[in-house]
């Protein structure tokens, strides 16, 4: 088993939590239109690919901690 510290673990967690919400979002979409996506999803998808691209930015190289068994 591989464990992640830092940035890293920072990065993974949010582009989780984006999937998660661009589901939802996609979720909503079929199911009605375009118009019945939540504005606060929208807001929220856009706030996380923000921190994303901050972090992806500004990290250093590694990230990689602990490989264990």
């Amino acid at each position: 088993m591989t464990t992640f510290y830092g940035t890293f673990k920072e990065l993974e967690n949010l582009k989780a939590k984006l999937a998660e919400v661009e589901a939802r979002i996609s979720k909503t979409y079929d199911f009605w239109d375009d118009t019945s996506v939540s504005i606060d999803l929208l807001v929220e998808a856009e706030a996380l690919e923000l921190q994303i691209n901050n972090l992806e930015s500004t990290r250093s190289r590694g990230g990689l901690v602990c490989r264990c068994e």
